[in-house]
């Protein structure tokens, strides 16, 4: 450290994002753990579930179905999971759009994170709303 010439300055709120993401460790700890507990429910809500019954039933029964596959009780759309209308999709975008180290990335990167890991019908409109309403961003952003 002595070979090193610093000078320590004061940074405070959005210019100190280092500390900000130090200071976010319990929240994306607290999303994986979210992650993991919540989506055992939608295994028993694809069979009623309107967004997917139709692809769910096609799957159960062994029809071709390029699209949609069941792996371990989930319905999956390629690599993305399928969730059906609940709590829990906003609960995704809540944690994805402002939560772990990111907070509050806008709607492109918000729609970007979901449908990396998420599927369902008018993903992206929802996101738009989401983040439309989000009164962070209203806020901070001045209503971008």
């Amino acid at each position: 450290m002595q070979k090193f010439t610093f000078v320590l300055k004061h940074k405070s709120g959005k210019q100190n994002k280092v500390a900000n993401a130090l200071s976010r460790r319990l929240a994306l700890l607290a999303t994986l753990q979210f992650e993991i507990t919540s989506l055992e429910h939608l295994r028993a809500l694809y069979a009623e579930a309107e967004d997917f019954k139709e692809d769910w039933e096609k799957c159960m029964s062994m029809q071709s179905n390029v699209d949609f596959h069941i792996q371990e009780g989930y319905l999956f759309q390629g690599n993305q999971l399928c969730v059906s209308r609940t709590s829990l999709r906003e609960q995704i975008l809540r944690e994805l759009h402002g939560g772990g180290l990111n907070g509050h990335v806008g709607r492109d990167k918000t729609i970007s994170l979901v449908s990396d890991r998420y599927y369902w019908p008018q993903l992206k409109r929802d996101v738009g709303k989401f983040v439309q309403r989000c009164p962070v961003c209203q806020t901070e952003k001045g209503g971008t």
